[in-house]
């Protein structure tokens, strides 16, 4: 064999690219799914945030209407859209005689607010993890809290 054919068979010119051309996909997905994971993680912690600031301050005004309360969970729902936010505020109270007779004592009264977010995956493979189907979840987050009135 000639010196030329020898060298021939060994030439690697091209093999970086076929590399490169190679795993640059893989890599993609693998970052496209971590920030779609990173999404759905902030929107979850967003969302309890919220929750808990809108519990809060239907417990300090105790005549704050929903709209009141949705205003103080929008200010803390940041970076999602605080059109698709879905509020659900519930009272009940405890504590009340039931011979009718008025008492003195404070009644509890206990505020629960839910909150819903509908969120949906930008990648096939964090679509899986969701939903089978549409890649899309219905984040929600509850707080309770008692207030003496």
């Amino acid at each position: 064999m000639s010196a030329f054919r020898i060298r021939k068979l060994h030439d690697e010119r091209g093999t970086a690219t076929l590399e490169f051309a190679l795993v640059v996909p893989l890599l993609l997905v693998i970052l496209l799914t971590g920030i779609d994971f990173s999404r759905a993680l902030l929107a979850y912690s967003t969302i309890g945030n919220a929750t808990r600031e809108g519990v809060r301050y239907a417990t300090l005004h105790p005549g704050a209407s929903n709209e009141d309360i949705m205003g103080a969970v929008q200010r803390y729902a940041g970076p999602l859209n605080p059109d698709l936010i879905e509020l659900d505020v519930k009272y009940t109270e405890h504590g009340t005689p039931s011979s009718g007779i008025p008492s003195r004592l404070p009644r509890t009264v206990t505020v629960q607010v839910t909150l819903k977010y509908p969120w949906e995956a930008t990648s096939a493979i964090a679509a899986g993890f969701f939903t089978a189907t549409s890649g899309s979840a219905n984040l929600a987050a509850s707080a309770t809290m008692d207030t003496q009135r």
